[in-house]
Formats: structure tokens, sequence, C-alpha cells
């Protein structure tokens, strides 16, 4: 931190306040002293291996010629317009992708509505339709007769939405066990 402000202040990019505070430092500090002035010779040095390497004319003139040529030849524009075009549109298909996936993981799943049919029935079972009433409720109704079952079931998916006959020996007492 100490190397960072020495810097700054032989840089003269301190202010007043801060300026004084590091001369007071190198005034109290040998330590501090001793590198402000080993910087100071880093420095000298520095500008004197850079001050006795000056290009030619001849040499900025090609370094010049070849930078301009070598940016002539790539034709950025024309790339940087295909890399634009290519994102907008794999932005567009993972868009499209990613909704076409939020659909079919949000939307509901069909439900199975289990038919009986009559050549699959008990010789006298008892049967149940489960359905929906006009508000909603759900309800249950019993036939001893597959086929007033069956024509139940359809008169209520007609008017009421989905009905499903049941031919078992459900328990009434525990509807979740049939």
């Amino acid at each position: 931190m100490i190397r960072q402000k020495l810097d700054d202040y032989l840089d003269g990019a301190l202010a007043a306040g801060e300026r004084a505070e590091v001369e007071h430092l190198i005034a109290t500090d040998p330590a501090t002293a001793r590198l402000l002035e080993r910087m100071k010779a880093e420095r000298a040095f520095r500008s004197a291996v850079f001050a006795g390497y000056e290009p030619t004319e001849r040499e900025s003139r090609e370094l010049a010629a070849s930078m301009l040529a070598a940016c002539h030849d790539t034709p950025a524009g024309r790339i940087g317009i295909w890399i634009r075009r290519s994102v907008g549109v794999a932005a567009a298909v993972g868009i499209l992708a990613g909704t076409f996936a939020l659909g079919r993981y949000s939307a509901p799943q069909a439900k199975t509505i289990a038919r009986i049919e009559p050549s699959e029935a008990p010789a006298s079972p008892t049967v149940f339709v489960l359905y929906n009433d006009e508000s909603g409720e759900p309800q249950m109704k019993e036939f001893t007769s597959i086929d007033d079952a069956l024509v139940f079931q359809k008169q209520a998916s007609d008017h009421h939405g989905e009905a499903v006959a049941v031919a078992s020996t459900f328990d009434a007492e525990h509807p979740g066990s049939f």
C-alpha cells in the first residue's frame, strides 16, 4: 500500500493533504525514504531505456501500413452481423423450446375414465356411478343393472362432465377402497 502511495506521489496524483502525509512519512521513516529513492532510480532507468529506442521513420511507416492492412483484410462488419443474427435465432429457438416445455409441464393431465363393458361385468354386480352434480359436488349413484349404470353414466357425462362407472364390491363407508 505504501508503494502505491509513493507511486502516486511521484506521479503528482495526490491531493494536498495526502501529499503532506506522504512527505511527513518520508521525513520520519528511513525505510520509506530508501524505498522512495529506489523507486526514483528505477523510473530514471526505465526512462533512459525507452529514450534510447526511438523507431526510425521507416519503421513507423511500415508498422502503420501493416496495421491498416490488417484492419482492411478482416471483414469484421460482416462477421459481426452474422454473429448477431445467429445469437438472435438461438435466443428465439430457446424461448420457443422453453415455452413448449413449460406448456407441457403445466398442462392439466388427462383423466382416465373407466368404462365397464357388459361382457366384462360379473353376473349380478353392484355398479356405482361417480359424477359431479350441477353445483360441482361429487355424487355417487348405485345401480343393480350395468345397462342402467352405463346409460346414466353417459347422461351424467353429457350434462355434468366426466362420470365414472365402477362395478365392484365398493365399500360405501370407505369411498377410496374399491
